[in-house]
């Protein structure tokens, strides 16, 4: 029976132990969520200014390199949506290029190493 009074005294304790070792699990939680919310927001905005600023530099390389072209006197069309289209077809073009000669050097390369497992070696059974 005495044992039974000391487990009951001890429930309680062991109630409190828990529901106290729980909330220090949450805080530390929520500690960590803000901290870590806080820390990528930071680094958003952080990377936000950074491609502002890297876009307002380009916009200022383009502007210069265009009156540096027309000084040159060389037409350049800012606003020339065909010639962006051009310049893409012009890219699949290279690129399906580049990718066909891909394509042969591979099959040549199959090829040379068919022939040399083709190729036979004679072995000569006189000296047996």
């Amino acid at each position: 029976m005495a044992e039974l009074a000391n487990i009951s005294k001890l429930v309680p304790w062991l109630e409190h132990c828990r529901k106290s070792a729980a909330d220090k699990t949450q805080a530390r939680e929520e500690k960590w969520r803000t901290s870590s919310a806080t820390f990528h927001d930071h680094a958003r905005k952080d990377r936000e200014t950074a491609e502002k600023k890297l876009e307002d530099e380009l916009q200022k390389q383009r502007a210069l390199l265009v009156k540096i072209a027309e000084a040159s006197g060389v037409d350049v069309d800012e606003d020339d949506d065909k010639s962006q289209g051009m310049r893409e077809a012009s890219l699949g073009a290279q690129l399906s290029a580049e990718l066909d000669m891909e394509a042969r050097r591979a099959e040549e390369m199959l090829a040379t190493q068919k022939e040399q497992v083709r190729e036979t070696i004679n072995i000569d059974d006189d000296d047996l």
